[in-house]
């Protein structure tokens, strides 16, 4: 049955060799309270085993400088297609990440400028803080860093670039009226509006057309408010994750794992990135989310609920089934807490 990922006698950590379905083209949730096993499954077992599989089909003088993945301690697995791994922890990034950088957006943004703006610098290099379109005094930082022997480092705003990390010569090249800072500290939606005018007096151009697409993107995963510029270490768990969906909005066939994706979100926001969710469904993927918020629950397409508690108390499948199968005849600690 290649509709469903099937997996039995897993014993990953505190998981008691326990088998289970997953039903793919699906939203699947798992639930249970901390400690229960839900990583376990989700990122110990699936997403791992998804990944070594998927290293297997490459050459072996690849495959040696490949992450390792070790084998899930589980009789059997099957079904698995390649995972798209999005958590909370993956996408802290650095001071150098920024929500450009992570879509790639960057790159045709950096090429558009070299290409069409003026006055002419150079290749698209020259507008890349990581590159030679730096700030010389912070290195394209924003920021001077003072170590002190006995105290925290100081973190001071470049006085040369006004912490915008490019060199001036970079910042004297201009498109439509504004330079690349210009453009990085609008937000998504002003951008869109902005780039859509471009495009109409330069039908043929790939790099607005590429610039676009990332915009949209954004927008689809609810982020119409970020800057293009702003760094992903300001951004809640949440909206970091969603910068990672709208990256990979176009594949198909894969298995998304989020890591509670509701972080950070009112509670008004939680049904657009439900919508979203199914949207990559329809398209043709299986969505699996970790997830204890009772919305999410309730608009899943399927619950496994993990528990009955945590650590040694746990690692026992004690539910699976719709939400409305939950809410009628659950057991659990989560079927009471989804029906207050």
């Amino acid at each position: 049955m290649n509709d469903k990922i099937i997996i039995k006698g897993l014993r990953q950590n505190n998981l008691k060799n326990i088998s289970l379905e997953i039903p793919k083209n699906k939203i699947v949730v798992f639930t249970g309270v901390s400690g229960s096993g839900k990583s376990s499954i989700v990122f110990d077992t699936i997403a791992a085993e998804s990944q070594r599989q998927m290293n297997e089909t490459y050459p072996a003088y690849v495959r040696t400088r490949l992450p390792k993945h070790e084998k899930p301690h589980a009789d059997f697995i099957d079904n698995l297609t390649a995972s798209v791994v999005i958590d909370q922890a993956r996408l802290g990034g650095n001071m150098r990440s920024t929500v450009g950088t992570i879509t790639d957006m960057y790159s045709a943004l950096r090429l558009l400028f070299s290409r069409i703006g003026l006055p002419k610098v150079g290749a698209a290099s020259c507008f890349s803080f990581n590159g030679k379109g730096k700030c010389p005094a912070c290195k394209g930082r924003g920021v001077i860093v003072t170590e002190l022997v006995f105290m925290d480092p100081v973190v001071t705003v470049c006085e040369e670039c006004e912490g915008k990390r490019y060199s001036k010569k970079s910042l004297d090249k201009l498109y439509k009226g504004k330079n690349i800072v210009q453009i990085l500290d609008m937000s998504v939606e002003d951008a869109l509006e902005f780039f859509e005018s471009a495009l109409e007096k330069d039908r043929e151009n790939k790099s607005i057309k590429k610039i676009i697409e990332h915009l949209l993107a954004l927008m689809e995963t609810g982020l119409p408010y970020l800057s293009l510029g702003q760094p992903l270490s300001t951004l809640s768990g949440g909206e970091r994750q969603r910068v990672k969906l709208a990256k990979d909005l176009h594949k198909k066939g894969s298995i998304f794992i989020l890591d509670e994706p509701t972080t950070g979100l009112h509670a008004s926001d939680i049904k657009p990135i439900m919508e979203l969710l199914e949207n990559f469904v329809v398209r043709g993927n299986t969505v699996i989310v970790i997830e204890h918020n009772t919305d999410v629950m309730k608009m899943s397409d399927y619950i496994i609920d993990v528990g009955p508690d945590g650590g040694k108390a746990g690692g026992e499948i004690v539910f699976t089934g719709t939400p409305a199968q939950m809410l009628d005849s659950g057991k659990t600690i989560t079927a009471e807490y989804l029906r207050k």
